[in-house]
């Protein structure tokens, strides 16, 4: 079953930059356009098609609703995990393939940063990611003001009550937010982050941010 949805917004002439974001990392594809900070279209896929198959033509249509031409995109990002391996590799490679060709900044920014960040809540927060098997990705992040001022030393993986187990040693005696996938926008927030990230100068590596390797890598073994 074919499932896609977008939104759009009104926009006027502003010399804030054109961010696209691509969010592969699970089973669909989430997009979104900003001007600056400010969202304006975005674009969710759940068709079952592979993301290799989909990801320009979704980014064409993305950017054909928005109204904005690929030549006036000033930086990309990607939601670099964790999450489906394969997801993963086709929107990083995507969004560097863009960034490169075009000679524009490209951001690799970490998913479980975004799902701390799509609460809009400060405070400390626990982060789950579904990593199948009946298993989840844990990690601990603080929020202040949209910027995350703390990570748990290591992000996990594992049986539920096990990843929280190994992370309750991080765990503040303030109240605790949970936050997972399924009430998440991250490819607005993704747009966001990068946006103030660009403005401001910072930098983050297009790469995957891997928690546990790969099938292959483990039968290679």
């Amino acid at each position: 079953m074919s499932n896609i949805s977008s939104t759009a917004a009104p926009s006027g002439h502003t010399a804030e930059p054109i961010i696209l974001a691509v969010d592969t990392s699970s089973r669909k594809a989430s997009l979104a356009v900003s001007r600056g900070e400010e969202v304006i279209t975005t674009l969710t896929v759940n068709n079952g098609a592979p993301h290799s198959q989909t990801i320009f033509s979704s980014i064409s249509t993305l950017l054909e609703i928005a109204g904005v031409g690929i030549a006036d995109v000033d930086a990309f990002a990607a939601a670099a995990g964790p999450g489906s391996f394969t997801g993963l590799r086709v929107g990083l490679s995507a969004v560097k393939g863009l960034a490169d060709g075009l000679g524009r900044p490209g951001f690799g920014i970490d998913s479980l940063d975004l799902l701390a960040l799509t609460s809009g809540l400060d405070g400390a927060h626990l982060v789950i990611i579904d990593a199948g098997r009946g298993e989840v990705y844990g990690g601990l992040r603080e929020v202040a003001s949209g910027e995350i001022l703390h990570r748990s030393p290591v992000d996990r993986v594992g049986q539920p009550l096990h990843v929280i187990g190994l992370l309750e040693q991080d765990f503040k005696k303030s109240a605790l937010i949970i936050t997972n996938e399924s009430s998440s926008n991250t490819p607005a927030v993704l747009a966001q982050r990068a946006a103030r990230m660009l403005m401001s100068g910072q930098s983050s590596p297009i790469k995957p941010h891997y928690i546990r390797p790969s099938d292959a890598e483990v039968n290679r073994k």
